[in-house]
C-alpha cells in the first residue's frame, strides 16, 4: 500500500473519531496523489464543514467538493456532498439539481436517495420527498438511514403516526442512532408525551451526552413533567363531583356499614397513591441528575395552583315530612339514606377513576414503546422500570375506583327500590288505618295493613342484601387493590 493510500485510511479514522483538524493535516499526501485525490478531496470537504475549531468554512468546502467534480464529474458521493453542502448554504434549489443529479448516477443508493429526499422537504415538495424516502428503504430496509429519512418526509407531510413507526422502525435497527432517537424524542415532544419524550432524550444523552440540542430540550421536558406530577397530586376537580375526603361522609346517613367498607378502601387507595407519588419522584429525579449533568438547567417553576373549594350538595337538604312509622310497626325510617348521595359519591370515584386513566395511558404507552431505545443498566433501565411499575400502580387504582363506583350504583338503584316500595307501603297502611275508623269490615283492612307491613319488611329485606352485596364488592376491590 502506497503512502497515499495510507495517509487517506489515517484521514477516514481521524474523521470517524471527529478529530477533524488532525484528518485536514493527514490528507496532504493522498490529495498529491492521482490516485487517491478524488476521495481526498470529498473527505477534506467533509472535515471542513465539521470542523469548529475555525470559522465554518461551507463555501471552501464547496470549492473542494467542485474541485473533486473536475476529476470524476460521475461521481454520485461528490454530487450528493455538494447538495448537502449547497443545503447548508440555503441555496435550496441547486442543493435540490445536485441531488437530483446524484439520484440518477446512483439509484439505489442510500446516501444519494436520503439526500434528495432532504431536499425534495426544503423545497416544500413533501409528497416527492416521501416517495424517494420509500425508494430508500426498498433499497435496503437494513438501513437505519433510510428510516430517518422516512420519517422526516412523514412529517414533513404531518403524518405523526407514520414518522413514529419509521422512528422506531429505524431504532429496533441501531439502538445506537443518535438522529433517530433525537427525531423520535422530539416527535413525542411535540405530540405532548411527555413522559416518553424523557425516555428518548435520556436514551439520546446516553449515546451522546455533549449533543447541544440536549440541555434546552431535556430542560424544557423536565419542566413539563414536573407540572405533570404536581397535577397528579393536586388532582383538582370540577365543581359538579365531590372531593374524595366527603365520599365516607355521603355514605355514612345510607349505610354505615358501606361507609366503613369504602373508607378502608380509599385507605388503601391512598397508600397506592403515595406510591405513584415516590415512583414520580424517583423517575423526575433520574431525570434532572441526567439533565443537570448535560448542562440542562429547570426552568422557573411556578407556585402549586390552588386547590379547588370543597364540592358541596347542590341543592340544599330538604326536610322531610313527619311520618307515621308506627303504622308499619317500625319505630323511624327503616331505609333513612339517599340514592343521591350515594350516586354523589359513585360520580365522584368515577371522576378519579377517569383522571388516574389518563395517567395510565401515558405511562402504559411508555412503559411499552420505550423498548426501541438504546436501554442499559442504571439510569436508563431504572427510568424504564419505574414507568412500568407506575402503569401497574394506575391501572390498579383505576379499576379500584371504578370497581367501588359500579357497586355504588348498583345499591343506590336497589336502595331507592326498596325506599320507593317502604314509602308505597307506608301510604298503603295509612289508607288501611283511615278505613278501620269508618269501614264495618275492619278485619279485611286490619288484614291490608298487615299486608302493607309484610312489603315494607320485604323491601327491607332487599335493602339489606343489596347493603350486602355492596359491602362484599368493595371488600373485594380492596383485596385486588392490595393483591395487585
Amino acid at each position: 500500500m502506497n503512502n497515499a493510500k495510507k495517509a487517506l485510511i489515517i484521514a477516514r479514522n481521524y474523521a470517524e473519531l471527529g478529530r477533524w483538524k488532525e484528518a485536514l493535516d493527514a490528507l496532504a499526501p493522498a490529495l498529491a496523489s492521482e490516485e487517491t485525490a478524488h476521495d481526498a478531496l470529498c473527505l477534506r470537504a467533509v472535515c471542513l464543514l465539521n470542523d469548529d475549531s475555525v470559522f465554518p468554512q461551507e463555501k471552501r468546502a464547496l470549492e473542494t467538493v467542485e474541485s473533486a467534480l473536475g476529476l470524476d464529474p460521475y461521481s454520485a458521493r461528490a454530487h450528493c456532498l455538494r447538495a448537502h453542502i449547497l443545503l447548508w448554504l440555503g441555496r435550496t434549489g441547486a442543493a435540490l439539481k445536485a441531488a437530483t443529479e446524484a439520484a440518477r448516477l446512483d439509484p439505489d443508493g442510500v446516501p444519494t436517495l436520503t439526500m434528495l429526499s432532504r431536499c425534495q422537504i426544503k423545497a416544500c415538495r413533501a409528497d416527492d420527498a416521501w416517495r424517494t424516502a420509500q425508494a430508500a428503504v426498498e433499497a435496503d430496509p437494513h438501513d437505519p438511514a433510510a428510516y430517518l429519512a422516512l420519517a422526516r418526509a412523514a412529517r414533513a407531510r404531518r403524518d405523526l403516526q407514520e414518522a413514529e413507526r419509521a422512528y422506531r422502525a429505524g431504532l429496533r435497527l441501531d439502538p445506537h442512532h443518535e438522529d433517530l432517537v433525537l427525531g423520535l424524542a422530539d416527535l413525542l415532544y411535540v405530540d405532548s408525551r411527555q413522559w416518553e419524550a424523557a425516555e428518548a432524550y435520556l436514551a439520546a444523552a446516553r449515546i451522546n451526552p455533549r449533543s447541544g440540542t440536549l440541555p434546552k430540550a431535556l430542560g424544557e421536558v423536565w419542566f413539563l413533567l414536573r407540572t405533570s406530577r404536581e397535577g397528579w397530586q393536586r388532582n383538582p376537580r370540577p365543581m359538579d363531583a365531590p372531593q374524595v375526603e366527603r365520599i365516607d361522609e355521603l355514605l355514612a346517613a345510607s349505610s354505615p356499614r358501606i361507609e366503613a367498607a369504602v373508607r378502608e378502601l380509599l385507605v388503601a387507595i391512598v397508600e397506592v397513591r403515595t406510591e405513584v407519588d415516590e415512583a414520580l419522584e424517583q423517575a423526575l429525579n433520574i431525570l434532572g441528575t441526567l439533565a443537570e449533568s448535560v448542562g440542562a438547567h429547570l426552568f422557573d417553576y411556578p407556585a402549586p395552583g390552588k386547590m379547588m373549594p370543597a364540592f358541596d350538595h347542590p341543592m340544599p337538604e330538604l326536610i322531610p315530612p313527619e311520618k307515621n312509622w308506627h303504622i308499619l310497626g317500625m319505630k323511624a325510617d327503616p331505609l333513612p339514606g339517599s340514592s343521591y348521595h350515594v350516586n354523589l359519591a359513585a360520580a365522584g370515584l368515577r371522576y378519579d377513576a377517569e383522571r388516574t386513566a389518563e395517567y395510565g395511558e401515558q405511562f402504559g404507552t411508555a412503559a411499552t414503546t420505550g423498548t426501541d431505545l438504546l436501554l442499559e443498566d442504571g439510569d436508563g433501565q431504572n427510568f424504564h422500570e419505574i414507568l412500568r411499575v407506575i402503569h401497574a400502580r394506575t391501572t390498579r387504582l383505576d379499576a379500584a375506583y371504578r370497581a367501588c363506583a359500579d357497586a355504588l350504583s348498583a345499591f343506590s338503584g336497589s336502595l331507592q327500590a326498596a325506599q320507593d316500595q317502604v314509602e308505597a307501603a307506608l301510604r298503603w297502611a295509612e289508607d288501611a288505618v283511615r278505613q278501620l275508623e269508618y269501614a264495618q269490615e275492619k278485619e279485611e283492612w286490619e288484614k291490608e295493613r298487615h299486608q302493607a307491613i309484610d312489603a315494607a319488611i320485604d323491601a327491607v329485606a332487599c335493602y339489606e342484601e343489596a347493603e350486602a352485596r355492596c359491602v362484599q364488592a368493595v371488600r373485594e376491590t380492596l383485596r385486588q387493590l392490595r393483591a395487585g
